[in-house]
């Protein structure tokens, strides 16, 4: 006999298990409602200091992740490195566009602002575009490696045997 510990659940079960062998996906999805979208600060001010102060937030987050991830090419990183690098890359570069939009739209510059501003999103776009050309070249030339996790567990077992054996 069967030992089950729900036994009235049993030909529930049963009934379920033999539904699957014709249903790919036996259970019925749940409906969730979707989180509603909180927005950030910086899409609720109207004013333009505080937009320009996220703005220059979001242009040093985006240098920082580009270096990082031009390091990671130059230092010949493996192709999930490199591509955890250009994820962050790309998230940091659409936060920064959509805070410069804003922050034009809510200044409403004309003439040489709007030129400068116009210079200055340009600019972050050139060096964003540059950098996703380098990596996507490096994925693309061979040069990037997968990583070595077998690699990686060889290395630190010949650590410890090597630890050990100068305890004794």
């Amino acid at each position: 006999m069967i030992t089950y510990p729900f036994r009235k659940l049993l030909p529930y079960v049963i009934r379920c298990h033999s539904s699957m062998a014709n249903d790919a996906f036996p259970l019925e999805a749940i409906q969730e409602k979707e989180p509603e979208e909180e927005l950030e600060e910086w899409q609720t001010t109207n004013d333009p200091a505080e937009l320009k102060h996220y703005r220059t937030q979001a242009k040093r987050i985006h240098t920082k992740s580009l270096n990082q991830a031009l390091l990671a090419v130059r230092m010949l990183e493996d192709v999930d490195t490199v591509n955890v690098y250009r994820v962050g890359l790309v998230r940091a570069y659409d936060i920064v566009e959509r805070i410069h939009r804003r922050y034009v739209e809510v200044c409403m510059f004309d003439g040489e602002e709007l030129d400068r501003e116009t210079s200055c999103g340009i600019d972050i776009s050139i060096k964003h575009s540059k950098a996703l050309a380098d990596m996507a070249n490096y994925l693309d030339s061979g040069q990037a490696r997968a990583r070595s996790v077998a690699g990686s567990s060889r290395s630190s077992t010949s650590n410890r045997s090597s630890a050990s054996s100068t305890r004794r």
